[in-house]
């Protein structure tokens, strides 16, 4: 459980106090903006400590003990947000034997989200046994045309970001109309 924070409560409580009181003089007194950042800084890095001290007994807990041990500590526990867009979408087309693609170019990307890309697509008509290579595109979404009718097709996608051609996709299959 958490209770021997660090530093101490009463330290924390007292350069709270000095913050406030720099904070007040900061504009009166000649070099008291100086002084009340550097007590801000002390009191950021008081902060980051007792955060990381939680942080660790929070790991080493599990995850029910976890949340008590942030809410004791008077903090708050993350909520991560679920995507829950596919990395490659397949629809069938209005017109038959069309299919729309549209991949999750933040996920394919990641970190290299403003370099130069090239999107590279591939169908299969067997299951995955054997690739044919669609035009390649610089958006993230393509219309692949004269597909057979009444068929399951497959299909993948995989950057370019001038590094050479990154990991393929998961098959993602749609039947023809």
């Amino acid at each position: 459980m958490y209770t021997n924070p660090v530093p101490p409560l009463a330290t924390f409580k007292a350069q709270r106090a000095t913050v406030a009181k720099d904070e007040e003089q900061a504009g009166k007194v000649v070099g008291g903006a100086a002084t009340r950042n550097a007590s801000r800084a002390v009191l950021v890095s008081m902060i980051e400590t007792q955060r990381a001290v939680v942080q660790a007994l929070a790991d080493a807990a599990t995850p029910e003990q976890a949340i008590i041990i942030i809410e004791k500590a008077g903090m708050f526990v993350a909520l991560v947000a679920v995507r829950n867009k596919p990395l490659l979408r397949a629809t069938g087309g209005t017109q038959p034997g069309v299919v729309g693609l549209e991949a999750n170019a933040s996920t394919l990307l990641g970190k290299k989200r403003w370099a130069a890309k090239f999107f590279a697509w591939q169908s299969t008509h067997d299951g995955g046994k054997t690739w044919s290579d669609l035009p390649s595109t610089p958006h993230a979404k393509t219309t692949v045309t004269n597909l057979p009718p009444l068929t399951e097709c497959g299909f993948r996608v995989a950057v370019n970001t001038g590094g050479g051609l990154g990991p393929w996709s998961q098959m993602v299959t749609v039947f023809v109309h």
